[in-house]
């Protein structure tokens, strides 16, 4: 996958930034650069800081996403919303046949 369609995703010389650092940042964290623009990306980062911590935080966030989606594959998966709706209702309804049962006085 090309970051970029018409224009060299990042270009060959290392003291120039890419025309979307984020952009290129993203999808060399996502290994989806090819491997002249990655190269050519890992020569850029070797002196340009901001791109550098473009790529940090970046890198941080797609861990952050691995991690949470890693935690909801392993969770339990909750019953239906509608499925505690009709056990409230029968839970009610055992504890009104349970309730004993008043005789209205009369005078």
């Amino acid at each position: 996958m090309r970051v970029l369609l018409w224009v060299k995703a990042v270009p060959l010389c290392a003291d120039c930034c890419p025309a979307d650092p984020d952009q290129v940042a993203e999808a060399y964290c996502m290994d989806a650069l090819g491997a002249a623009d990655g190269a050519a990306f890992e020569v850029h980062l070797l002196e340009c800081g901001e791109c550098r911590a473009i790529v940090e935080a970046t890198e941080e966030y797609v861990r952050a996403m691995h991690i949470a989606a890693e935690r909801r594959a392993a969770a339990p998966t909750p019953p239906p919303k509608h499925g505690v709706y009709y056990l409230s209702l029968f839970q009610s309804t055992e504890r009104r046949a349970a309730a004993p049962t008043q005789i209205p006085r009369n005078g």
